[in-house]
This record gives C-alpha cells, sequence and structure tokens, in this order.
C-alpha cells in the first residue's frame, strides 16, 4: 500500500454506463465501478463518503431503448462533473 504524509482529502468519481440509447448495451461497467470503490477504500485509504458513483439507473439497464431524453430524465451532464 502506497504511503503519504499529505493530509489532504482523497476523492474519486467513478463513472460506469451499461446502457446507451441506439446502442448495442455493455456489461460490466457498473459491476468495475463498484469493484473500484471497494479497492480504494480497502487498499488506498479512501473514505467512502470521498467516493462518488454515477451508474446506469436500473430502470435502463435492462433496455437501452427505454433511456428518455437526458433533459427529461435528470441524466448527469458534462456540466453537472465540471460544477463539482
Amino acid at each position: 500500500m502506497p504511503t503519504t504524509t499529505d493530509n489532504r482529502a482523497k476523492r474519486a468519481l467513478l463513472i460506469g454506463i451499461d446502457a446507451y440509447p441506439s446502442l448495442t448495451p455493455l456489461h460490466g461497467c457498473v459491476n468495475d465501478v463498484q469493484l473500484m470503490r471497494g479497492i480504494l477504500t480497502g487498499n488506498f485509504g479512501f473514505a467512502s463518503e470521498n467516493i462518488a458513483l454515477q451508474v446506469t439507473p436500473a430502470r435502463f439497464a435492462a433496455n437501452s431503448d427505454a433511456i428518455p431524453d437526458i433533459a427529461e430524465a435528470g441524466v448527469p451532464t458534462r456540466l453537472d462533473y465540471v460544477a463539482c
């Protein structure tokens, strides 16, 4: 495990999107970010409250055609992340 003398909080934004409109769904992206969260907290000393996860909502995972327009769905956009 890496050691550090830096006392600043470690933060992470993990994004896992399996479903996209009009594209073949991916498999495993959501699972990957959940596993990475465990690695960051267990091996690298990240506090779980300092890790933000953005994943495909479960209601869209099975049917990417059901994903509504981004403005209607309230799905985070680039502007949401830049504002962080």
